[in-house]
């Protein structure tokens, strides 16, 4: 039976005692689930909630809902919204609105080994298979949405290797943005559909890979567009920043594998044995044939107790916070390596010993988060590690030079060829910058 207010153990020779949340605060309605488990703390008082099961919590959107069916349930059956538990979103795209490099082309993916691939800004596919071919796309499948974040099976794999796996969406969050999560409940949410039915596996991993809290969820009717919500409590000591890449937390979705890769332990966290990876033994493999998808949009990860409704923001908004990991001087709604307008220019003068080097001092839109890798594109033909001299006309090899997170100082020419003073040179570049 679900707790509707404050709740007392018999436990032993103790005699009744509260049960409190953690740090001392009245439980409120639903924090003890029925049929859940939950984890207490005996402090000589009192005990308190440390730990809880929920099962993942799905529901179908109707057409009169303002995102979707994305909304507190009236009959008191679905969602809670509990505004003093607001926090801020940690996914920064959630909408898949902003898609700089691909700009609404599909990413084709062939892989034979070990692969990571950007599918939008701040999402990334990882898969490591035999053989196996899809495609992954920002979209509309998900009917009504502005945009979602679709993967298709182009060739299937009916079964997997034990050491085979896919993850198609994968998002990674930097330590110092989720530890004010720890000791602390946090809400996964997310609207899903696919052309496959059965169960479906999500998770949290920490940083360093080491520890994972996997649930699944069950999706019963092919075209179905639902909203899957999971609240989890993230432990103080064991969520660990990894010291190389500085990421503190992840999050995947829909991902399957073989069984050297597969976990038992589902909706507690459990320490990640040597390759294994983020799918429980009973989910689903949706890779079977060709033309299956999964798509997702509408994405949260927040701290609180309650789902609260996803704030629709602007798309100068997500924008300006993709841009702080990749940014381009490409058009809008063009992908890089076809651009031709706006395309930055240098006027080339000889400078001695330094004749091959040209001060540029381009600013990135947005500091970005860490010291990116910036490339040079031709505008003329597109050519990645190349600028285009006008004065030829040609293109001539070339890279940036000392770059930080604010900007490029000059371009170095690798191919002198033809150049002679006050040439005008002209180039896109972009700054990576991702996690």
């Amino acid at each position: 039976m679900e707790n509707t207010g404050a709740a007392t153990v018999n436990l032993n020779s103790l005699g009744v005692k509260n049960i409190k949340r953690q740090g001392g605060g009245s439980l409120v309605s639903g924090d003890l689930p029925a049929g859940g488990m939950v984890q207490l703390l005996y402090d000589g008082t009192e005990f308190q909630l440390q730990l809880g099961y929920t099962a993942p919590s799905i529901t179908i959107p109707t057409a009169t809902d303002p995102y979707i069916g994305i909304r507190a349930n009236s009959a008191g059956t679905g969602y809670e919204v509990g505004p003093s538990e607001y926090s801020p979103n940690l996914v920064i795209n959630p909408e898949i609105m902003i898609d700089q490099r691909l700009e609404g082309n599909a990413l084709a993916l062939a892989h034979d080994g070990v692969t990571t691939a950007i599918s939008a800004d701040r999402m990334k596919t990882m898969m490591a298979m035999s053989t196996f071919h899809a495609t992954v796309q920002r979209g509309s499948a998900l009917n009504a949405m502005r945009n979602s974040l679709v993967y298709t099976v182009v060739t299937g794999q009916a079964s997997l290797a034990a050491s085979n796996y896919v993850i198609p969406f994968l998002w990674r969050f930097l330590g110092y943005d989720v530890a004010h999560l720890k000791g602390e409940f946090v809400t996964a949410a997310f609207l899903f559909k696919s052309n496959v039915t059965g169960t479906f596996s999500a998770a949290l991993i920490s940083g360093d890979g080491q520890l994972s809290y996997v649930f699944d969820f069950s999706y019963p009717t092919a075209g179905d567009v639902v909203l899957v919500t999971k609240l989890i409590f993230i432990p103080i000591a064991d969520v660990i920043t990894d010291t190389t890449t500085g990421i503190g937390l992840q999050l995947l979705i829909a991902s399957v594998a073989g069984t050297d890769r597969q976990t038992i332990y589902t909706d507690s966290w459990a320490e990640l044995l040597v390759g294994s990876i983020c799918s429980s033994i009973t989910s689903t493999n949706w890779t079977t044939t060709a033309g299956n998808y999964v798509a997702v949009s509408g994405l949260h990860l927040r701290r609180g107790q309650y789902y609260i409704p996803l704030e629709r923001g602007t798309r100068s908004d997500y924008l300006s916070s993709c841009q702080a990991y990749f940014c381009k001087t490409y058009d809008d709604g063009v992908a890089v390596g076809t651009g031709t307008n706006p395309e930055t220019a240098v006027t080339w003068q000889s400078r001695g010993t330094y004749a091959d080097q040209r001060d540029a001092c381009w600013s990135f839109p947005k500091s970005m988060i860490f010291i990116p890798t910036p490339t040079v594109y031709s505008p003329s033909t597109g050519d990645a590690g190349y600028i285009y001299n006008v004065n030829l006309p040609a293109n001539r090899a070339a890279v940036a030079g000392n770059y930080g997170k604010r900007g490029i100082e000059y371009v170095h020419m690798t191919d002198t060829t033809g150049l002679a003073d006050y040439h005008v040179c002209t180039c896109h570049f972009t700054a990576e910058a991702e996690l």
